[in-house]
């Protein structure tokens, strides 16, 4: 991850030509402001980025307004960050767009933070399954007619407390880590499994009818 990067600055015509930028735009592209005016996306950039900033620039040429995009993007030298981009639009002396002024701004840091704080508010920090946060949620969200038959499984460890006392919690801790483990092989895809309490898993499984869970419970209780 590039840390302190300045804001990268461009500016094209409303034919998506390149007319300038500053030299972190040129950082960017691996290429000197001279031989980017003149060019477009397409002559600088790989086709899928390319396609993805000529689109952005038709959004906010048919709005006349200023856009904001998060974009997951690469230097020259495969370093992957994340822009956040603004383009504005600007005017003639008549009030015609001429042209839009881009700035991007490396937002990678802040993102990956933010990624962090959501995957810890959403799993069980000892077993790594979802959490009753998260379960909760998605009770609410799986309560729809196409997710019928909505099953639900619920278990709990057997002599977890008696463990714990005579084991330790490291070792109680270890048998949670493979109870989910387990879990997470019985499943099909698209269910969820988490840990609602201390010892008791839980999970939803959409359009499972009685012999589907049947043949999961089964199959767990032979691992």
């Amino acid at each position: 991850m590039i840390d302190s990067v300045p804001d990268l600055i461009f500016y094209k015509d409303t034919s998506g030509v390149y007319l300038g930028c500053n030299t972190a735009f040129e950082s960017f592209t691996g290429r000197r402001e001279k031989d980017i005016i003149g060019c477009t996306d397409r002559d600088i950039f790989h086709a899928g980025d390319a396609e993805l900033f000529i689109k952005a620039d038709a959004e906010m040429m048919s709005r006349k307004s200023s856009t904001r995009k998060e974009e997951k993007l690469s230097y020259p030298d495969g370093t992957e960050v994340i822009f956040e981009t603004l383009k504005t639009p600007y005017y003639d002396s008549e009030g015609n767009i001429i042209g839009l002024i881009g700035i991007s701004r490396d937002i990678t840091e802040r993102k990956v933070k933010e990624e962090k704080t959501r995957y810890i508010s959403y799993h069980d920090i000892i077993t790594g399954i979802y959490n009753r946060t998260y379960f909760d949620e998605m009770r609410t969200a799986f309560d729809k007619p196409e997710n019928l038959p909505l099953s639900v499984i619920i278990g709990d460890v057997n002599g977890m407390k008696m463990i714990n006392d005579a084991f330790g919690h490291v070792k109680g801790d270890k048998l949670l880590k493979e109870i989910a483990n387990i879990i997470n092989q019985c499943i099909r895809e698209g269910d969820v499994v988490a840990r609602t309490g201390g010892d008791e898993f839980t999970i939803l499984m959409p359009r499972a009818d009685g012999q589907t869970v049947k043949e999961v419970v089964d199959n767990i209780r032979a691992l």
